[in-house]
């Protein structure tokens, strides 16, 4: 079984470098790597996938947390298990998550990339396990949110064998201490985890275009968010790829994961019922 793990794993392609990322995985005293990103872009799966790469080669076993419906474990378990081949996809998007009418960012075309991505590195021994960590099923609100996501990231290592978790999620979870220019008053996700243990990062782009739920500037107070593409255009300043630690704790994160490049948006895997129905 072994051979057939690194037979499998030759076959990968190698790993795309980012500068710094060495720097935090030979520190053995880190546990969790949260990684927050703007929903529905293409290319913060593939950034988040590339980290995973080099955490391997670097000889750490990384788990990974998604932000995706605890409901969700076993549907993902038989994906990873599986061939990745039309049934196995199919039988992955039959959940409510794909199909619903929420369209966020989180369901989009690219994640479900990024999952064959995971699939084909577990089942070369790259990663340990794949978990959703999303709470469901319980009328939690605000900081009893946060701290029930915090717990199920935590719990994505137990008996996994992991010794250290990348996480994927929205970047207002990933912050690890409260407030920020628009946050709420109560602690996010990242600031429950164990801080001597957690490195947070928010990823970053040079501008460009996501698929996602945000609330307009100027938007009435109660105003629903505009769900769908946003262009915002570039960035005024562009910033090389690679990971930059922050010199102030008013950050709110570790650090940016700088993508260097525009992003482009990432439509639903599962388009609205109604653009389908017009085909």
């Amino acid at each position: 079984m072994l051979q057939v793990m690194l037979l499998a794993g030759a076959l990968l392609p190698a790993c795309t470098p980012i500068d710094g990322a060495d720097t935090v995985f030979a520190d053995k005293s880190v546990e969790w790597i949260v990684i927050g990103e703007s929903h529905g872009t293409k290319e913060t799966p593939e950034v988040f996938a590339d980290l995973l790469c080099l955490a391997a080669v670097q000889g750490r076993k990384p788990g990974v947390a998604l932000e995706m419906p605890e409901t969700m474990a076993a549907d993902l378990d038989a994906y990873l298990a599986s061939d990745g081949g039309p049934g196995a996809r199919k039988a992955l998007l039959a959940h409510d998550f794909w199909q619903g009418p929420v369209k966020d960012g989180r369901s989009s075309a690219a994640m479900i990339d990024l999952l064959e991505t995971l699939r084909k590195q577990m089942q070369a021994g790259r990663i340990a396990a794949v978990v959703p960590i999303q709470p469901s099923g319980r009328a939690l609100r605000s900081a009893e949110y946060e701290r029930a996501m915090a717990k199920n990231v935590e719990k994505a290592r137990t008996g996994k064998g992991a010794d250290l978790t990348l996480v994927l999620v929205g970047n207002f979870h990933a912050r690890l201490a409260s407030g920020g220019a628009r946050g709420p008053g109560y602690l996010p996700m990242a600031g429950f985890l164990p801080q001597g243990a957690t490195r947070s990062f928010n990823a970053t782009g040079n501008g460009g275009a996501e698929w996602n739920c945000v609330l307009l500037s100027g938007a009435k107070e109660g105003a629903e968010p505009k769900c769908g593409m946003h262009d915002w255009g570039p960035a005024r300043t562009k910033r090389p790829r690679g990971i930059v630690f922050a010199t102030s704790d008013r950050a709110g994160y570790t650090g940016w994961l700088n993508m260097g490049l525009m992003t482009t948006a990432s439509p639903p895997a599962v388009p609205f019922r109604e653009e389908t129905e017009g085909r």
